[in-house]
């Protein structure tokens, strides 16, 4: 039953398996190009006011600023009515290359969420997901069966190439593959809103506003608070409405500040909910934790032989079963043979 659980689903949804495991690996490439192009300070040593005084005082009408989970820091502002978008160094404010994401990548980002189909493409994502955690858990568990139980489990492998291709790729992605199918039928689920993300929390508006002179950004107290590591994003407030503020997020939530006072006005801490789903989404691309997304991306990279080689050992073992003559269903006949065999050898003498 084991050997059927494990080889069933991966002949059906083999390919589609195979299509999230490549997309995957190479998306998993992203956080450590990110991560080594990025300048990180240490924590403690920029503040939020920092960062923000240096990036506006280059540049006009600011709109944003967003410090991404691999510690890059984008500045969205204006110039000559044009939107620009700049990665800068969080020291000087000085702009370290334009920030044009990658084409090429955010279609293999959508091909590997929804398959370039929609709903229905997510649907099927969350599907893949699932039968990688099967083939995972099973795989795992057969693997431990044949070497004699789960402390041998890093025992040398016999048996024919296909075999020991098969097994000792698998002995090495088996806990990539597994998180990342459990991370990834959870962001499934949430999409669908079977679980929930706590994203729709908004800070709630401020009741009043000073509405007087704004002060430079230098001299917000709530910002020159808050560590530039902090950050997730931060918003200005528009510059004809003197009743707007400033928008800010951190690790720990969402607040408004007064851009005349430099005062918090709300804050919302993030939710449990949240909170899960953040931890969740960065076990399962990497954003933050480059290390491990290269991992994951070399587990994921095992996918396409570990289907190939399954493949040659599942025709194997239905080529080694003979075709007896006459053969009958158990209810029918006279003479009933239970047969046990691993590798199918045993099928001879049954015959």
């Amino acid at each position: 039953m084991l050997r059927i659980t494990h080889s069933l689903p991966g002949l059906l949804a083999g390919l589609l398996v195979i299509v999230l495991a490549v997309t995957g690996a190479m998306l998993s490439l992203e956080p450590a190009i990110e991560r080594a192009s990025a300048v990180v300070p240490a924590p403690g040593q920029i503040s939020v006011a920092s960062v923000a005084a240096k990036a506006t005082a280059t540049r006009t009408d600011v709109e944003r600023i967003v410090r991404t989970a691999s510690g890059s820091v984008i500045v969205y502002h204006f110039q000559n009515d044009r939107p620009r978008a700049d990665r800068i160094d969080p020291a000087t404010g000085a702009t370290l290359a334009p920030h044009s994401p990658s084409g090429f990548m955010q279609t293999v980002t959508n091909f590997h969420r929804s398959l370039l189909l929609g709903d229905s493409g997510r649907a099927g994502a969350g599907v893949g997901a699932f039968v990688m955690v099967v083939l995972a858990v099973s795989g795992a568990m057969m693997l431990a069966r044949r070497v004699g139980g789960w402390t041998a489990i890093l025992k040398p492998i016999k048996g024919t190439a296909a075999q020991r291709w098969h097994a000792g790729l698998s002995r090495f992605a088996v806990v990539g593959l597994l998180l990342s199918g459990l991370t990834g039928l959870y962001l499934s689920l949430a999409t669908f809103e079977f679980v929930s993300d706590g994203t729709t929390v908004e800070a709630a508006r401020p009741d009043k506003v000073n509405g007087g002179p704004r002060l430079p950004v230098a001299r917000l107290r709530a910002l020159q608070a808050v560590d530039l590591n902090d950050l997730r994003e931060l918003t200005f407030p528009y510059a004809k409405d003197q009743t707007d503020a400033y928008g800010l997020t951190t690790s720990q939530g969402i607040g408004r500040i007064d851009a005349a006072t430099g005062a918090m006005l709300v804050y919302q801490p993030h939710s449990i909910a949240l909170q899960v789903y953040e931890t969740i989404y960065m076990l399962h691309t990497g954003q933050g934790l480059w290390q491990l997304a290269l991992f994951l991306g070399l587990s994921a990279a095992t996918v396409p032989v570990l289907s190939m080689t399954g493949i040659v050992l599942w025709w194997r073992r239905r080529q080694s079963i003979p075709r007896i003559k006459g053969n009958v269903p158990a209810q029918s006949a006279d003479t009933v043979i239970l047969v046990g065999s691993e590798g199918g050898a045993t099928w001879g003498f049954a015959a």
